[in-house]
């Protein structure tokens, strides 16, 4: 894996070095500012950056060109086409690890394959390769991206709530979590947390429509946890610095999976929802 800083991804659906990691999500819902953010996050670990600028559409009703505003000061080169991505691979490869960002439209068209099979002959590094959909097509579509070895699937409820990253915890996934690939307190810490965000879900239906006095008692206790564990998985971006006036945070994966276990195991109980959000490490807590 390659560890980001980035709590719900280190934790729940982490970063395949020289896998796909596909971006699903619908307008406003954080895309685009999350692959501006691991630009800049595997810039620090002595990743170069690549863009693969998308084509405008001259009649874009989502103004993607906007939007891209925030990704491209974070790449160290912008190309636009195939021969010029594959060129700059290519120089960069031998030297270092390469993050490339693009859009699904490289799938579709066979372009992101052609390119794979020139840097296989080339004998680079493995590429590391983030999707968007600027169209926004994806969230309708079962596989929108084919094969991928991280899956990160933007949820419109968490991000309608300003939880931030949008970042859906139980539908997001990554091969690193098959077999024998995680450390086991790591899976054993992932799959805890998972079963715990799943039930609060469900609770959380029934106290929005009924109140925390209707659901049982033996579940109160998993309610409020879950609650915060939710919480405690947004994180100030580095960034969004410009806009939410919050600096950004970066955790370890060791941090990240201490306070998430001490939050499963009722450390915290004394402590709102509200003083877990937006923090980096449990440990100033």
């Amino acid at each position: 894996m390659i560890e980001t800083g980035i709590k719900v991804l280190d934790l729940l659906a982490p970063v395949v070095r020289g896998g796909t990691v596909g971006l699903v999500a619908r307008h406003g819902v954080g895309q685009l500012v999350m692959l501006a953010e691991l630009f800049h996050r595997v810039k620090q670990r002595g990743y170069k950056t690549i863009l693969w600028e998308p084509q405008y559409d001259a009649g874009d009703k989502y103004n993607i060109k906007k939007g891209m505003e925030d990704v491209l000061p974070q790449a160290d080169f912008i190309c636009k086409s195939l021969d010029e991505v594959s060129e700059q691979i290519s120089l960069l490869g031998t030297e270092c690890d390469v993050i490339l960002g693009a859009d699904r439209e490289i799938v579709i068209s066979g372009e992101l394959l052609a390119l794979r099979e020139r840097l296989q002959e080339a004998g680079v590094r493995p590429l590391t390769v983030a999707l968007v959909d600027t169209r926004f097509n994806a969230p309708d579509e079962e596989v929108p991206y084919g094969p991928l070895d991280t899956l990160l699937r933007f949820d419109v409820d968490l991000a309608s709530r300003k939880f931030f990253p949008a970042v859906d915890p139980l539908a997001s996934t990554s091969t690193v979590l098959e077999g024998a690939q995680l450390e086991a307190t790591h899976l054993m810490i992932q799959q805890r947390a998972k079963k715990l965000l799943r039930r609060y879900r469900e609770l959380r239906f029934l106290v929005d429509k009924q109140g925390v006095e209707k659901i049982p008692e033996t579940d109160v206790q998993t309610y409020y946890r879950g609650e915060r564990l939710e919480a405690f998985l947004t994180q100030p971006f580095y960034t969004a610095e410009p806009y939410t006036k919050k600096p950004g945070e970066w955790l370890t994966l060791q941090g990240t999976l201490d306070s998430v276990r001490r939050i499963m195991d009722g450390a915290v109980d004394d402590l709102e929802p509200d003083q877990l959000m937006y923090v980096g490490s449990l440990m100033k807590n």
